[in-house]
């Protein structure tokens, strides 16, 4: 059986997670240029979700959190529905041909 010579810039085989966590923090990628292969893939920079902030006093936020709690809900889940019915009745009042922004 023939033995695999890998010269000393090839990457060596591992036995374990462990092992090889262990080099990579001491080694660069940049250290083996032949052992990559480039890849083609695409970034989607275009987000689905956004979050929103918004400041409320002590007593607002109690309230917030007493009728989540009522309703089984998170204080999160609330707040995003709210919004959302809120741009709905908004949304309502915009005479039709308005510029979106």
């Amino acid at each position: 059986m023939s033995t695999i010579h890998r010269p000393s810039n090839a990457l060596p085989d591992f036995s374990s997670y462990e092992e090889e966590a262990a080099f990579w923090d001491t080694h660069s990628t940049e250290d083996f240029p032949d052992e990559w292969e480039p890849v083609a893939w695409e970034i989607d920079e275009v987000r689905s979700r956004f979050i929103l902030r918004a400041e409320v006093g002590a007593s607002s936020f109690q309230q917030v959190r007493r009728l989540a709690s009522a309703q089984g809900i998170s204080t999160d889940e609330l707040t995003h529905r709210w919004v959302l019915e809120g741009l709905a009745r908004a949304e309502e009042n915009v005479p039709a041909g308005s510029a979106n922004g």
